[in-house]
Parts: structure tokens; sequence; C-alpha cells
């Protein structure tokens, strides 16, 4: 993620761009039941840290050592983040997360090619490997896919802690981390190299996740330093003798033993005198290392191309970091021919007769492109330079008086009018502060910002339908139904402009409002349209100046001097309603499928009664919508609904969500395979339905005892079965957080439902349910009766057929077939005839 090759650059390059900075702990615990001293702990030597919430998400997948394959391991990931945050604030680091929200539209071509190259193409590989070589850890490590339910338990996890802040941006992330950073005094960690080239009044730096460091004293542990003499009488030969389950191997350096590096600490806890030794990268010393201002770092990210914009300057056999280093000398010599008068050698925009930035960037564009026997005209530079530039203003940073105005107003708290615009103005301040306090998902978000929806996809048949369509679907229909009557859905794009870049302000997706209106007038008079006109005035702040040397204005405009104001997540430009776009999988390739959204009638409630928007309900109004249109409204499962308030509110809030999820699944596949007539794809469909045996497997899978369970094979249909079950969770947890029935605490109160989504996740088992299909066996011990009873509940005829005994039937009688019709065509036609006919000696 980021500038592309910058994270190499920086590597190959530490010695001279970085610096160590080692936290110290003398009393470190790791068991979860520390939090609470954790929390209590203080260290006057600490320092402030915000953490790229999405970033560390992937981490902890890649490093926590759970098998992925089987759906995850969510009660597993939430003891890692209980873990970390204990260690962390052992040694001092007072962190903050901070969570991406809606992605801008510039971005939406990395999403899409992400999606394919990390979900789709991933699980075809796996699919069409052999089950023996598919299973190996070389195999599996190349086609991990990160499971889809560990938002939802890492942040409950983060929230739960008292002393952790969590913030939840309102966009692309990258930017607030930043200013975030720079208003707090910390350093910012993640895997994302933009925070390299963004930069701000109190920010500290840019440590990787992955240039973070464990250590031990060495004399804890008895081992020597590799420079030191070896005690008098001893051998010259030794072995250090490692633990089996030690993953990291042992190296000495100055700070110590090294145990591993990453955000986790060592799984071990006996050693003392832990410490933390983090490698800090900070943006002006990157800058005077590559000639250029820290103003303009922003601008080298995109000429580099970061997940805004790519540039094929460069052949194939140039590495990353030379492409680094190329971009970089190029600008720089086009600043210096600038800053010394060398004014022919930068190339001048006819159109508008103002250069300024935009010459810039067109000559620094002009000298990257390779030229193939022909120099490159000026509709290919402006094209590029017009690319640049939007990626460029991408790195738009936040105020610090506007940093947190979207925090303060999210707070703010209207009264119920029974006026349809108030009502519907109501229900967006009610979903932007559940946003706000992680009650909302940020693919939620991504509705009502731009109308557009990203399921996870995880591991599943690549010949089969996509289960984010077939499970999934019909329930976000419902919710983008609800949407709509809160007014929640943006109008979709009538027309497209011809010149997108001449568009007013408010059109773009990060976009700057100057204090001044006289700051945007740089052409006047001018009888041809310069394209680049509305985006001279947001470059004229970029610093032109060598380090050391005080700032050239290259505009030769009046511009006066403001401080830049984000002006937050806009809606697109004026619109259409009812249209959400959906990326989902057809086959091997992700698609998008635009989705009209119609039928409000059809919803489960009276609107012409009553105008107000069912968010704007009572609570047990919203939780009969829930089961009614999950096809769960029963007795059995109004009464663990019922329990919920009365007792064990965590437990039962997760059991509704485990028996409605299970209900779903099972009526769904039902009515896949009830609408079609007799025929192959009939058959198809049947076979997809679960039997009492998959359905017993699950529900048996969310006990809390271990009982040894083994690393169980990977079948086809164990994968599919975890694969609809994953999608149904998801668009189940999504129609909650729509209907607001949800509560941080899960307590429930006169507004919201007492449901722990996360306590429903962290009950899944992949690799347990996986282990209990292969057995095949009931468990009475395991299997809660009372959720049976509630899962099951008119639906008896929902069930397929058991397949380890019928098929046994169906081979047998596929086979007397074979004979029947072999003993009556005892003459046969053609060639084949002929030879039946021979004896064979």
């Amino acid at each position: 993620m980021g500038v592309k090759g910058l994270s190499t650059f920086l590597k190959d390059h530490r010695h001279k761009l970085s610096y160590t900075l080692e936290l110290k702990s003398t009393d470190l615990n790791i068991a979860p039941d520390a939090i609470a001293a954790a929390e209590t702990h203080h260290d006057d030597h600490g320092i402030r840290l915000v953490v790229d919430g999405w970033s560390l998400l992937y981490t902890l997948y890649n490093s926590c050592g759970e098998p992925w394959v089987y759906g995850g391991e969510y009660a597993a990931l939430a003891r890692y983040v209980e873990s970390m945050v204990v260690a962390w604030l052992r040694v001092g680091i007072r962190p903050t997360f901070v969570f991406d929200g809606p992605t801008p539209l510039l971005k939406y071509p990395t999403v899409i090619s992400r999606l394919q190259d990390n979900c789709v193409n991933k699980a075809n590989l796996f699919f069409r490997t052999s089950k023996v070589a598919r299973s190996t850890p070389g195999s599996l490590a190349e086609t991990r896919i990160a499971p889809p339910l560990g938002y939802v338990v890492v942040v409950s996890t983060l929230l739960s802690i008292s002393r952790v802040d969590v913030r939840f941006a309102e966009g692309e992330a990258d930017s607030y981390i930043v200013g975030l950073a720079g208003r707090l005094g910390a350093y910012v960690t993640g895997n994302d190299s933009d925070f390299i080239v963004l930069n701000c009044e109190g920010y500290k730096g840019y440590i990787p996740l992955d240039e973070i460091v464990w250590c031990t004293s060495v004399k804890d542990t008895g081992v020597l330093p590799l420079d030191s003499p070896l005690p008098e009488g001893e051998d010259s030969e030794f072995q250090v003798v490692t633990r089996k389950k030690q993953k990291a191997k042992l190296k000495v350096n100055q700070a110590g033993l090294e145990l591993g590096s990453g955000p986790f600490p060592p799984s071990s806890h006996i050693l003392s005198d832990l410490s933390l030794v983090l490698t800090v990268f900070e943006p002006t010393t990157f800058a005077n290392y590559v000639s250029l201002p820290a103003t303009l770092l922003p601008l080298l990210g995109a000429l580099i191309g970061n997940d805004y914009s790519s540039f094929n300057f460069f052949r194939s056999n140039v590495s990353p970091a030379d492409r680094v280093q190329r971009v970089a000398d190029a600008l720089s010599s086009v600043l210096k021919d600038a800053q010394s008068g060398n004014a022919k050698k930068v190339r001048k925009i006819d159109r508008g007769g103002q250069g300024g930035v935009i010459d810039v960037i067109g000559t620094t564009v002009e000298r990257l492109l390779p030229w193939h026997g022909y120099p490159p005209t000026n509709d290919e530079i402006d094209k590029i330079t017009e690319k640049v530039v939007q990626s460029t203003l991408e790195y738009t940073m936040d105020s610090p008086e506007s940093l947190f105005q979207q925090e303060h107003s999210s707070q703010k708290s209207g009264s119920q009018s029974q006026d349809p615009v108030n009502s519907m103005e109501r229900v967006q301040e009610l979903y932007l502060r559940a946003y706000h306090r992680g009650l909302l998902h940020p693919r939620l978000m991504e509705v009502f910002v731009h109308g557009a929806c990203f399921p996870r996809l995880f591991l599943e048949d690549p010949d089969r339908e996509c289960c984010a369509r077939s499970i999934g679907r019909p329930v976000r229909d419902v919710i983008w139904k609800i949407f709509v009557t809160g007014g929640g859905i943006p109008d979709r794009p009538e027309v497209a402009s011809d010149n997108v870049m001449t568009e007013d302000e408010d059109e773009l997706v990060d976009v700057i409002e100057e204090q001044s209106d006289d700051s945007m007038e740089v052409v006047e008079d001018d009888d041809e349209e310069d394209p680049f006109a509305a985006l001279r005035g947001k470059l004229q702040r970029l610093s032109f100046s060598s380090p050391g040397s005080e700032a050239v204005d290259l505009s030769q405009t009046n511009t006066a001097s403001h401080s830049p104001v984000l002006s937050g997540v806009l809606l697109p430009p004026p619109l259409r309603p009812k249209i959400v776009t959906e990326y989902v999988r057809r086959g091997a390739r992700v698609v998008a499928e635009e989705y009209q959204v119609t039928g409000l009638e059809d919803l489960p409630w009276d609107g012409e009664a009553d105008p107000t928007p069912i968010q704007l309900r009572p609570v047990h109004d919203r939780l009969n919508v829930f089961l009614k249109v999950l096809g769960s409204d029963t007795p059995s499962v109004r009464g663990i609904a019922a329990e919920a308030w009365d007792n064990d509110v965590r437990l039962s809030g997760g059991k509704l969500l485990v028996v409605v999820t299970l209900r779903w699944v099972l009526q769904t596949l039902h009515a896949r395979a009830d609408g079609l007539k007799d025929g192959n794809q009939k058959r198809e469909r049947e076979r997809e339905k679960w039997t009492r045996s998959d359905a017993e497997a699950f529900l048996s899978s969310l006990s809390e005892d271990d009982d040894g369970v083994d690393v169980p094979s990977v079948e086809d249909r164990s994968v599919q079965l975890s694969a609809q079950i994953l999608s149904a969770f998801e668009a189940i947890q999504w129609l909650a957080e729509a209907l607001l029935l949800v509560d941080l605490s899960g307590s429930g109160d006169d507004n919201h439902l007492p449901v722990s989504l996360a306590e429903a996740e962290k009950s899944f088992s992949g690799r347990k349910f996986h282990a209990a299909l292969v057995r095949r066996r009931e468990s009475p011990s395991k299997l809660l009766q009372q959720l049976w009873d509630a899962s099951t509940e008119g639906l008896a005829n929902v069930f397929g057929d058991e397949r380890g005994r019928k098929g046994k039937k169906e081979r047998k009688g596929r086979k007397e077939t074979q004979q029947i019709d072999q003993s009556s065509n005892k003459t046969l036609d053609g060639m084949f005839g002929v030879l039946a006919d021979l004896d064979v000696q």
C-alpha cells in the first residue's frame, strides 16, 4: 500500500534515513487478565502512537499463526489483540487506533484490482490445485485470504479497553492519521508508505509495523553476544538450543537478544526486562536525502505512483527502489532549473498563460516519459499531468481546527420530528454518530457516500455462484430499502462532465476550501478555457524551495496565502436515486453489478399509517422488522431475544445472531432449489442445501470446549458451507446495524437491543466447524438443545438429503442400471459393435 517501491527504498537506505527508539519494561505480563493492571500502568517516558487500524488488522491475519482456510478463529484473534495492547501499554505506548472510512472514487480501480488478486485469483488457484498439494504450508501461505469477520472482533476488543482510543475517519485515513499525530505529538505506525510523504507540524515520524522488534537482555537468557569471549574452561564449540514453538530465530544485537519482529509480543512471557526497538523514518530526513522540500513529497509520491495513479515511466527491468530515485532526481532537476532562472528548460502551458506548479509537473512528466523514437505529444503530457494533480490532491491535510469537527458534530442529537425532511436528517445524524462509535461498518458508509458496496469475498468454489450474491444479496436488498426510507443513498450521476477539472470544487473527493475567494482567481480574461485553472489555486501552498533555501513562488500570481481546510467527505455530483453498485465475483472476475432499489412497499412495516422512518421507531418495532426479514419471527427465537433482556446478556445476544444466521442460510438455499423445475440445475441446487448433520456440526462448533480438535482436512463442501455462513454473518450484521439495533456495550437500553455482534462472531471457529463436518456424528453433550429448537422451528422440510448413506445407494443404483443396459443392448452399431463381438484370447 502507498507509494509504489518506497517501502523497499526506505529499507535499502535504512541506515541513512532512520533512527531507532528503544522502550523498556520491567513488568511485562501478557495474560489477558492483566489488561486492568496495564490500563493503570503509567510511564513518564512513554510515547504517543497513532496506529493505522487496517494495516494492523491484516498484519494480525498474517502473523497470528491461526489457520485461515477454515474461515477464521475469531476468539483467538481477540486474544492476540488483547495481548498486544497489554504489552504496548507496559512498555509505555499510549496508542490511538484509526480505521479508514469510505474509499475515494479515485481509488476504486486499485480496490477492485486488490479484490481480484487477493481474493478471487487466490480462491481460483486453491480450487484448481489438488487436495494434497493445496494443504501444504507453502500453498496455504501463497493462497492466504483474510477472514471476513475480523473487523468487528478487533474493533470491539479495542473499544473494551478503557485507555485505548479508537477513531473512525470519514474517508481515507492517511491524511487524518498524520494530522492527528501532529496534534498529539505522536508517531505513526502501519504498512503504508504514504506516511513518509505526508507531514505536518508535530508529526514525529513513521514506524513500519515490520520494523518493530522485541528484545530482551542477553543476561536473562544465558546467550552470549557473538563478539563475547567464552568463559574459561568452556569448549569453543557450542550450540544454542531453542524451543520448537519459538518461531523467531535468536539474534543478538546492540539492544539485546532479538525475540522477533512485528507488533505482537513473543509468545513466552517468562523472560523479564523486555524492550521494544522501533525504527523511525522522518519525512524531513527523507526529503533532504532526495533533495526536495518536504512540502513536495506528496507530489513525488503521485509521480512515482500510488493507490490513486500509476504511470509507465520505466521499463520493467528497473527495480522499484531505482524508480523512486529516478523520479526524485527528475523532479529535483526541474526545480533547480526553475530556481536558477533557466526558464527555457521549464515547460510552459500555453492555455491560460499562467504556469507555475502545473509547468513543473508537466516538465517532470516530459523528462520521465520514454520517447520510443519520437517525443511525447502535448496531449499525452497534459493527460498524465492531470492525473498527477488529482492524485496529489488526495494527500490534502486537515487543518488542526477542523480535525475533529466531524466527530464533534456527529455527537449532536436533534429531536425526533414528524417532518419527513427533519426525520431524514435525524436518521443521518444517528448513522453518523453510530459510525463514529464503531457501530456502523465502513462498507455501509460506502453506500451513504458513493452508492457503492464491496461485500467481503472469501474462499469459495469459483464454479458456483458467489455467496455474496446468493446468500447476502437478499438481506442487502432490504438494507438498501431501509436506507432509502431514511434518505441514506445518494443519487446517481446523470451525465458525466466532459471536463472534470473545471467543475466546482465541491465535486471533487478531497478538495481544499480556501478562506479567500480571490485565491481561486488564477486566470482572468482568458479566451481559451484552462483545464487546470481550478487546480492551480489548490496547489499554490506547495513550497518549491530546496532544503535550506527560501521558498520560490513559480505561479507568478498574487494568490493570497491562507490555511486550507478540508471540506470533509462530500457526496458525488448531482444524482438520480435508488441505485447501488455492488462489486461481487462472477465466475473468475470481480464485476460491478448495478442494483436498482425498488419495492419499498414490500417492507415489513406500515409506512402509510406511520410515516416515521423505521430507524426512529421503538426498539421492539425494529426487532420485529429484523426477525420478519430473516424469516425468524417464531416463539423460540423471540424467547432468546427476551432472554437477552433478562439475564446473561452478552451470551444471549450472541445466541440470537447465531440462530437467525443459521435459519437464513437454511431457508435461502431451500428457496433457491424449490423455485426450479426438475433438471440439472434443480439437482445442483438440491445438493447445495444443508443437511441436518451440517446444521448440527455448525452448532456444535460453537462450544467453548476445544476438546483437543485436530487440524481437519480441507474438503470442498466444507469450504463452501463456511463461505455461506460467513456471508450470512456479514449481511445480517449489516442489517442489525442499519436498523440501529446494537449498542457498544451490548447491554441494551430503550433504543437498542442487547446484542453483541462480536460475541456471536467470536463464538464461530472455522477449524472446529470443519472438524465437526468431517466427523459427521451427533454430539448431544455439545449440541445446545435450545439453539437447535430455535434454529429448526418451522423448518422441517428445508434440509437436504444426507450425503453419506444415500450416496452409497445412488452409486449402487447407477451400477445396477448400467448392468441392465449392457445386458439389454447385446448388439451395438458401428465400429465399437464390431470390436465388442471380438473374443480376446
